[in-house]
């Protein structure tokens, strides 16, 4: 059994709840679709002092959104020389590009999304809360693309176009890279995997779309409980 968990964006209340209830039902992780916040925007957040202290058995991966401090990220990276980099106890941030098997099935993570700048947000300031590195390099797209057609289940934070074309909001968010890219990708691939999780937008909601079905996980306590062939939703939004 796995969780896949939506933008947490470095709270710890929503973040409590899901290992509850994770820890409960002896899953084999947690999944989390970016945004994780664990860096950001403050370095000392104290995110990591909450999972280190929590000591959880339940293993916690995510891959990043554009809401991370990739400084930091790409730093430990560095250090550990890892592509499965632990940032806390059982916590690890999973570079983009890299499959893990997780209950049998290989999981593919991409991280990275373009941030948008709405009415209510603040404006971006380099290297405080926006890093350029939230858009991923070629090599890391070119290693997405190698290993697309062999996943059983793709983890990303953006997510395709067809998405998007669903919502008001599509012609806003869709001009940004990454999501062009996933279309080239599905539209070129002859083996897909049958099933894609994804944040950013905290809608929680799912959709079957060229025979893959689409999660997105919400936000702040909101998740899919995935058991063998069976996904249903878990949780409710702790904060907005």
């Amino acid at each position: 059994m796995l969780m896949f968990a939506g933008d947490i964006h470095g709270r710890h209340e929503p973040l409590d709840k899901l290992f509850d209830r994770a820890e409960l039902d002896s899953m084999s992780a947690i999944i989390q679709v970016g945004d994780f916040g664990i860096f950001w925007p403050d370095p000392a957040s104290g995110l990591r002092d909450f999972l280190d202290t929590r000591r959880s058995s339940i293993p916690f991966y995510f891959c990043d959104g554009n809401h991370e401090n990739h400084t930091l990220l790409d730093a430990l990276h560095n250090e550990q020389g890892t592509d499965i980099v632990k940032v806390a106890h059982n916590c690890y941030h999973v570079r983009r590009g890299t499959t893990l098997t997780l209950a049998g099935l290989s999981v593919l993570f991409m991280g990275g999304a373009r941030s948008h700048v709405g009415k209510k947000d603040h404006a971006l300031v380099l290297n405080e809360n926006w890093w350029p590195r939230e858009i991923p390099s070629l090599q890391e797209f070119y290693r997405f693309e190698q290993s697309f057609q062999t996943a059983d289940i793709v983890v990303s934070h953006e997510c395709p176009t067809s998405l998007m074309m669903q919502k008001s909001y599509y012609r806003e968010w869709s001009k940004n890279g990454v999501s062009q890219f996933f279309d080239t990708v599905l539209k070129e691939s002859k083996e897909k995997p049958s099933r894609w999780f994804f944040g950013h937008h905290h809608d929680f909601d799912t959709w079957r779309i060229d025979n893959i079905d689409f999660f997105c996980c919400g936000k702040h306590g909101e998740a899919w409980i995935f058991d063998k062939k069976k996904c249903v939703k878990f949780g409710s939004r702790t904060v907005d």
